[in-house]
């Protein structure tokens, strides 16, 4: 047999049980950061070299969006910038630490922290080092209804007929306003009596 087929035969991962030659996130990861770099990544710092697999793991094992993408990015390149270590070398109380700069800001703000530190645990294989970190409750919004004689008075005072049905088309179904703008002839279903914005019964 050629001699290149042996080694290449040799150098193929180890299978798993059911054959498939397959690693976990971490496995895959780690590997992936330890094996001699070649070609472009020899002139990429550990800290690049980090970044750029973990937008690979952002796009095609979670298919996040660009801009998830980018602002999971941003994170952890502060997180990296902070601790200025090997993030698999990182212990759960440095990460406390990191997180204490957050609080007393915004809870959207230390939310979006804590996400992408979970995400990125994840990707590192560990995410039981962010498991205990909790978010921060949502703030209850208050939605203040309009009463039913408001709604009449303001009716009234609609010269326009066009205006009228539109409001009561909008005060009754349910629309968006995007939706109740863009409806056609063909939206609407007199004998189901029925209204499907965008035409789409399906």
């Amino acid at each position: 047999m050629n001699r290149r087929l042996i080694d290449a035969a040799s150098a193929s991962p180890k299978q798993d049980g059911a054959g498939n030659g397959i690693r976990t996130h971490a496995a895959q990861r780690g590997h992936r950061l330890s094996r001699p770099t070649c070609g472009r990544r020899d002139s990429l710092s550990a800290f690049d070299i980090h970044l750029a697999d973990f937008k690979d793991f952002l796009v095609v094992d979670r298919q996040l969006t660009t801009r998830t993408v980018k602002g999971h990015l941003r994170q952890i390149k502060r997180l990296l910038e902070t601790v200025g270590s090997d993030p698999r070398s990182v212990t759960r109380q440095a990460l406390r630490e990191y997180l204490k700069v957050f609080n007393g800001r915004p809870a959207n703000t230390y939310r979006n922290v804590l996400k992408s530190l979970r995400v990125f645990f994840e990707f590192l294989g560990k995410p039981e080092l962010v498991s205990s970190f909790k978010f921060p409750p949502k703030a209850v919004r208050v939605v203040k209804v309009t009463s039913t004689e408001d709604m009449r008075t303001f009716y009234s005072e609609i010269n326009e007929l066009r205006a009228k049905a539109r409001f009561l088309m909008y005060a009754t179904s349910g629309l968006r306003r995007d939706e109740l703008l863009g409806l056609k002839r063909k939206d609407i279903d007199p004998e189901m009596r029925m209204i499907i914005p965008g035409g789409n019964g399906n």
